[in-house]
């Protein structure tokens, strides 16, 4: 797989990159030109949820991605929140963020959802985070990399189950913290009595009004709730519009408009009849509050009112709670996390080649790189979050050999090569022999892979390199 064009318009603007199959430098004299907002762009092409850079946002940007595969030519057009998908004659429109995964399933020939969550990860390094991100963590924006997942999903071992387990122990864990928080809270409160803070008149009227409030809130989320549909009726109708889609009926064509789609004019007009029947009792619902409201101050004008704070105080003074039971039930679930996660571990790692085959290419990497002596000879290193003594080179290095080492399981699994995209390899702390070894092993064990470099350094040793040059900005 490798990326053969892209297309991006903007505004008045349009440019279009051609990439080569393998080795592309998209290089600039000064930095802030553009060369991450490119490789950015790719991704983003590609349906990713992608920040923008400073000057452009990507929701403005129209792309038009072609994508070279076993399977023929992948055409991706997106415009902000939909993407077009064409292959072969075939054509999928999709709507983002909520069909992601389904174009990516469709893009990478696979519906493991652990592989396609973590393969940006694997092939994108990113001049923010990519370079820092080992095995677990933010790749972009909301893109999130985890080794173990990856690990479970390249050797198919579903363990689903056991992680809804452990979501629900951890939710209900921070549930009984909180209970002990305010027990310990209580212990420090001296000589609070039940507070006269108000009567009974006025908690009644207090609890009316809070289940006013509510019933006005439902409504106000109702009527929006409408709203929303009225409008998302008006742009899809104008989407189908623009898109000139025509039917046949007894050998005539007829477009699709608005004016012929069956029931769509008294679909709308039961949207706004239902909006004002909530208007209705909405404003009856506001005058009852106003007078519950008018009530509750004339009431409590009779009384001396207490700070916020005094009446929290009282009101935790007076709960019941068992401190030997909390600390019991927090022991439990703690227990509970902890047996859990060691069998979410062990499902995923025992007798798994894959975390053999990652380990050891690492070591490769890592010996060739000279920062094998960072490592523990322990497979399950990989799962590593013990990075402190790590400088700067050391790291960049120790990322790049891990990177390395998914991408050729990714391979195996998907039976077709990946690119590689490297936004700035050439890192703060990295002199240039350690660039050109790394080179060296992306010139070896990857040349038929596609990689793209973004840099200020125009020159990293490759027998043929396609040149993008950015000297003038992406628009420019």
């Amino acid at each position: 797989m490798y990326f053969r064009s892209l297309e991006l318009s903007y505004g008045n603007s349009v440019k279009t990159f051609l990439f080569s199959e393998n080795v592309n430098l998209v290089v600039s004299k000064e930095n802030s030109v553009g060369k991450s907002t490119l490789l950015r762009l790719l991704f983003y092409s590609m349906g990713y949820s992608i920040p923008g850079t400073k000057g452009i946002k990507f929701k403005n940007v129209k792309t038009k991605l072609t994508i070279e595969t076993n399977k023929g030519l992948i055409i991706l057009e997106r415009d902000d929140k939909f993407i077009d998908f064409k292959q072969n004659g075939n054509t999928h429109l999709f709507f983002l963020p909520n069909d992601s995964e389904s174009l990516h399933s469709f893009i990478f020939e696979t519906d493991n959802e652990k592989v396609l969550s973590n393969i940006l990860g694997a092939i994108y390094l990113d001049q923010e985070k990519g370079w820092t991100l080992l095995n677990r963590g933010i790749v972009i924006g909301k893109q999130y990399f985890n080794l173990k997942d990856l690990i479970s999903g390249l050797a198919e071992r579903e363990s689903r189950t056991l992680e809804l387990e452990l979501e629900s122990v951890v939710s209900e864990q921070k549930k009984y913290k909180t209970m002990k928080n305010l027990y310990d809270y209580k212990t420090t409160l001296l000589d609070i009595k039940d507070s006269d803070f108000s009567s009974d008149y006025i908690d009644e009227l207090e609890r009316d009004l809070n289940i006013l409030l509510m019933d006005k809130n439902i409504l106000k989320k109702q009527i929006k709730d409408i709203e929303v549909s009225y409008k998302d009726n008006i742009s899809f109708v104008e989407y189908i519009e623009n898109m000139r889609l025509y039917i046949e009926n007894n050998g005539e064509k007829i477009q699709v408009t608005k004016e012929n789609l069956v029931d769509f004019e008294d679909n709308q007009e039961l949207l706004n009849t239902r909006k004002k029947i909530l208007e209705f009792k909405k404003r009856k619902l506001e005058a009852k509050i106003i007078e519950v409201q008018d009530k509750i101050a004339k009431e409590s004008s009779l009384i001396s009112l207490q700070s916020e704070i005094q009446k929290f105080d009282s009101q935790v003074a007076n709960l019941i709670i068992n401190p030997i039971s909390l600390d019991k039930i927090i022991k439990q679930l703690k227990q509970r996390e902890k047996e859990l996660k060691k069998m979410i571990f062990d499902k995923i790692t025992i007798n798994n080649s894959i975390i053999d085959n990652v380990y050891l290419s690492i070591q490769r990497y890592a010996k060739e790189l000279d920062i094998y002596q960072y490592m523990d000879d322990n497979r399950d290193y990989i799962f590593t979050d013990d990075l402190k003594g790590f400088s700067g080179a050391v790291y960049h290095k120790m990322v790049f050999s891990f990177k390395m080492a998914y991408i050729i399981e990714l391979q195996k699994y998907l039976g077709y090569k990946l690119p590689i995209v490297l936004d700035s390899p050439s890192g703060r702390e990295v002199d240039q022999k350690n660039i050109s070894d790394i080179m060296k092993i992306l010139s070896r064990d990857f040349k038929d892979n596609q990689i793209i470099i973004a840099s200020i350094y125009d020159d990293y040793g490759f027998e043929k390199t396609n040149r993008i040059e950015l000297d003038k900005g992406i628009f420019i």
